[in-house]
């Protein structure tokens, strides 16, 4: 993707970013140093959820999993997988279709729950000797390609396209 003659890797749909930096700068100026994957797990939730409040004096929260597992994606080397709802996805159903159980997409409640079915992905699908940034860019590409498809052949919308792509991974 392109904007203005720039590459664009990475997008995020954050509507209000003051209170996204606001909490990265209070959460970086605890002197943190990480020395484990977990220590990264937790800053992604401690930098994800925000509050706010408008002009009009109205409170607003919000889980900003996708742009804090970006954020810290870099920061660790890429060591840790970005969250997605393409990953989240293709990794839920698959992972269902090899246990044969009920399938569920609904959104990860924190990072460690997204972090552990990652790694559980990885492991039932015997791809431990491939990197986390291995397995996250190829991830997102076959979910965001087989969702941009489905869209075309459909003429639908990217969220009623994300639908049909959960429909067919269950009927498989």
């Amino acid at each position: 993707m392109t904007k203005n003659g720039q590459s664009i890797i990475y997008s995020t749909a954050i509507t209000n970013i003051n209170p996204v930096v606001e909490k990265i700068i209070e959460a970086s100026n605890e002197n943190l140093t990480f020395k484990s994957i977990d220590e990264y797990i937790e800053f992604v939730n401690k930098i994800s959820k925000i509050k706010w409040v408008n002009s009009k004096e109205n409170s607003f929260k919000r889980n900003n999993l996708s742009f804090a597992s970006k954020y810290v994606h870099f920061i660790s080397g890429h060591k840790t997988p970005i969250y997605d709802s393409y990953i989240w996805i293709v990794i839920n159903g698959y992972l269902g279709q090899k246990s044969n159980t009920k399938i569920s997409f609904a959104n990860p409640k924190s990072y460690r729950e997204f972090y552990d079915t990652f790694e559980r992905f990885k492991k039932e699908f015997q791809l431990e000797k491939y990197t986390n940034y291995k397995i996250d860019k190829f991830l997102w590409q076959y979910g965001k390609s087989m969702t941009t498809k489905i869209v075309k052949e459909l003429n639908t919308t990217l969220d009623k396209a994300k639908a049909e792509l959960k429909k067919r991974i269950i009927a498989n």
